[in-house]
């Protein structure tokens, strides 16, 4: 997640993953992130694997292959 704005955030993502049949296999919360002006973090989950590579970690996985997925995000002035 990206923060294009002049000011500090938190934001939260909510991700929705489905099968072939576009059936809703999981839906997980992020954790609430504060990210800087124009700074970039990794969308974090509680199943977020901790591997020190920054290329093999993941936000969560599935039992099922995910064919299709959606998003939704929210933010707010830092408190």
């Amino acid at each position: 997640m990206r923060n294009n704005l002049e000011e500090p955030k938190e934001f939260q993502v909510r991700i929705s993953a489905a099968n072939n049949n576009q059936e809703e296999i999981e839906t997980i919360d992020s954790e609430i992130m504060e990210v800087g002006p124009g700074e970039m973090k990794m969308v974090v989950t509680e199943e977020t694997s901790d591997n020190q590579d920054i290329w093999s970690q993941y936000s969560f996985e599935t039992e099922e292959r995910v064919a299709y997925y959606q998003y939704n995000y929210r933010f707010r002035d830092v408190e």
